[in-house]
């Protein structure tokens, strides 16, 4: 009896076991749990962005989650049940951000706002600028549209130039400053130079009439004519107003000029069939011109010097004719440059003597333009004499003492035209065969020869930098062409061209400069 029952107890724990195993053979896999989105950061930026989710039952495995942007897949770059680190995908648009782990989807609180990458640099228009004062320009960003933010401009000197919000720089005096923009933590520079007003006088020639043209800053100032052909040799300034001497043909005959702002002032003359004025130079409130006539009836030319309109006669004793030139007025005194011929030939200055000092021999052809104080209470004279073998040759000659600085090289033709003394420096301008030439302290410095033949005319120094007007003969264009160029006194780099403007067809001649 005892052991029927062990034995029914040993069945009955066997069944309970099997159905036991029976039942866990059955169990179900646990049931997903829902992730959630708690924390997005951050919560804007372009395609490319890393962004990250915080949050709860993410998938362990990058592979166990889908994440999208506003139902673009994206890239998942490592998860974990919290974290997910993701990617911007291209062509995600603004909108939720989802993750699916298993059947189950999160979605983000708020929308991601996808925005346009930002550039990397602000771009100019330009990098450099050159304006004379007065003048206004305005910078462009050329990929303004790129930004979100608007820029803001700065310069680093008001008193040079201004700019306002818009990008615009306004030209206030000479000098060399920076404009900044802004935009974000980006910025960009422009380098804006402010040059001094340059005139320049000259003729603009059309169908063969010459008009007198007084530039300024490259535009047509003034034109001077009358009812026929002229031209201006000489211009100079003295505050707001601007001198220029010259010709002018009335009734065929060559009559000499003096304007003031473009109206024709008086020189008092003898009647005369010919004349012009050389040069103009201020003194004080005195108005000096010098130059030449030859009377009515007569044959021989006469150097003249008008002082405020009234003609003092510029003669020799030993030449037939004369010519003044140039002048200059110190505390030592008044020079006038001219010219002698017949039966010899000489330059000459006129200091207050009885008498004309005589600069060169009279043995070769020569003559001369232009004379300025040395700075050590004498002067330098410029213009050319011939040689031997009948090349002209520039050279300078030293006031007083008769000597001369041979600049030509003796085997091309050359003349030395207007010079300038600068800090010791002599500057002197002119050419030499089919090349303009600058020569500094009796050395060739500026060559210019660009397929074309060059004759620089006027210079003067302003500044740090060297100015020069002259003509330029283009073979291209088969004319003649009035030019300004600006040379760095340090470097000798030609550093801006400035064409004279002719309004129209035509040529042009740069025959003098003023800068101020």
């Amino acid at each position: 009896m005892k052991k029927i029952a062990y034995l029914v107890v040993v069945i009955l724990s066997m069944t309970l076991l099997f159905l036991s195993c029976g039942k866990d053979d059955d169990s179900q896999t646990p049931e997903t749990k829902v992730p959630i989105i708690e924390k997005v950061e951050p919560n804007t930026g372009p395609v490319g962005t890393t962004v990250v989710l915080d949050g709860m039952n993410f998938g362990d495995a990058k592979g166990d989650n889908t994440v999208k942007f506003n139902g673009q897949a994206a890239t998942i770059q490592t998860a974990s049940t919290t974290r997910l680190v993701v990617t911007v995908p291209d062509g995600a648009t603004t909108g939720k951000i989802t993750v699916k782990v298993g059947d189950k989807t999160a979605t983000s609180a708020s929308d991601f706002v996808v925005t346009k990458e930002g550039p990397s640099a602000i771009e100019l228009n330009k990098t450099s600028l050159v304006l004379f004062r007065e003048d206004t320009e305005t910078i462009l960003i050329n990929n303004i549209d790129d930004f979100e933010e608007t820029a803001e401009w700065e310069t680093s000197d008001a008193n040079i130039a201004t700019v306002d919000s818009e990008g615009t720089i306004t030209a206030v005096d000479v000098g060399t400053i920076e404009v900044t923009a802004t935009i974000g933590e980006l910025t960009a520079k422009i380098t804006v130079t402010v040059n001094p007003d340059i005139y320049v006088g000259g003729e603009i020639i059309r169908q063969g009439d010459n008009f007198a043209t007084v530039w300024k800053n490259g535009n047509i100032l003034y034109l001077l004519n009358g009812a026929g052909d002229a031209g201006v040799s000489s211009i100079v300034g003295n505050g707001e107003d601007i001198f220029a001497t010259g010709h002018e043909y009335v009734e065929g005959d060559s009559q000499p000029r003096l304007w003031k702002n473009g109206t024709k002032e008086v020189l008092n003359n003898v009647p005369i069939r010919y004349g012009r004025g050389n040069a103009v130079y201020i003194d004080g409130q005195d108005v000096w011109v010098v130059g030449s006539i030859v009377e009515e009836f007569k044959e021989n030319e006469i150097g003249i010097a008008w002082k405020n309109g009234s003609p003092v006669n510029l003669t020799s004793g030993m030449h037939t004719n004369t010519r003044g030139a140039d002048m200059f007025v110190d505390e030592t005194g008044t020079y006038i440059l001219g010219m002698g011929d017949g039966p010899t030939r000489h330059v000459m200055v006129w200091d207050g003597g009885e008498t004309p000092v005589l600069l060169n021999s009279g043995e070769y052809y020569a003559d001369a333009f232009s004379i300025k104080p040395d700075g050590n209470g004498g002067y330098l004279v410029v213009g050319y004499e011939e040689n031997a073998d009948g090349v002209d040759v520039a050279k300078y000659w030293t006031g007083g003492e008769g000597e001369s600085v041979v600049l030509g090289n003796g085997a091309d033709d050359s003349e030395a035209r207007s010079v300038a003394v600068d800090n010791g420096d002599i500057y002197v301008a002119g050419h030499q065969g089919v090349e303009g030439m600058i020569w500094k302290n009796g050395v060739e410095w500026v060559t210019l020869n660009e397929e074309s033949i060059t004759r620089f005319v006027s210079i003067q120094v302003f500044g740090d930098d060297v100015f020069v007007t002259g003509v330029e003969i283009d073979f291209g264009l088969d004319m003649i062409v009035a030019k300004v160029w600006k040379i760095n006194k340090d470097s000798g780099e030609i550093v801006q061209v400035l064409d004279m403007d002719i309004d129209g067809t035509g040529e042009s001649l740069g025959l003098s400069i003023f800068v101020k």
